[in-house]
């Protein structure tokens, strides 16, 4: 039995920070700026005008290249502004992959999404990047969908991993399992996190849903209610 089939959950480890990357060449980096520009534009207009006032076109004026770019980077208006960048995903599996072969699967976990979500500066870490996205899916409805395969992008890396350390009578049901829980980690925390009170607040939720997870989902006493509101509404 390897640590990934553990049924305990003792202390987390603390996380760490991210692993290193070899630094990219020039047209990696041109490349990957031009699909920034092009998100960040997508999301930009769709937050001010709405979906359905926003055109492939606009989004093109405004990141300054053609609708050939475009295609090269994006199928779609929708995965413009939802689909996840391409570079989130890989530092999430380089995360898990350098986590501590002694901690269990909701320990890697946990710690590993602390680390992507609070990385880089507090005014462009990825929380806020998933938080927008988060916030264009609720208001627009129909772009629900894009999201939830976004973060499917991630759950198919939480497999990936789990598979390779798990037990094979375990390898079918468990790292799916393991990536759903995942999942609605972090949707819980982007629905009940506060911006205003800063990425600790939502390291704090983080930090309460694993609690819970790992402690067995107990139902909610008075004293829950006290201290965790924003998980009892």
């Amino acid at each position: 039995m390897t640590p990934l089939d553990s049924p305990g959950d003792p202390q987390v480890t603390s996380p760490t920070s991210i692993p290193h990357q070899p630094p990219a060449g020039l047209r990696e980096r041109k490349k990957d700026q031009t699909h920034t520009d092009l998100q960040t534009a997508a999301r930009a207009l769709i937050t001010e005008h709405g979906f359905d006032h926003v055109s492939i076109e606009n989004i093109t004026t405004a990141a300054n290249v053609s609708r050939r770019t475009f295609f090269n980077h994006f199928t779609s208006k929708e995965s413009a502004a939802l689909d996840p960048a391409p570079e989130s995903v890989a530092l999430f599996a380089d995360l898990l992959a350098t986590r501590p072969l002694t901690e269990t699967p909701l320990q890697a976990l946990h710690a590993a999404q602390v680390i992507a979500l609070t990385s880089g500066p507090p005014d462009t870490a990825a929380l806020i990047e998933l938080h927008t996205l988060y916030r264009l899916a609720r208001t627009h409805p129909h772009l629900h969908q894009r999201f939830l395969q976004g973060l499917a992008s991630f759950e198919d890396v939480i497999v990936t991993w789990a598979q390779s350390h798990s037990d094979p009578d375990h390898a079918r049901i468990y790292p799916a399992l393991l990536a759903s829980v995942a999942s609605t980690a972090v949707r819980l925390t982007l629905q009940h996190w506060d911006p205003d009170q800063g990425p600790e607040h939502a390291v704090h939720l983080l930090d309460d849903i694993y609690a819970r997870y790992t402690a067995g989902l107990p139902t909610n006493t008075d004293r829950d209610q006290a201290t965790h509101p924003h998980l009892n509404q």
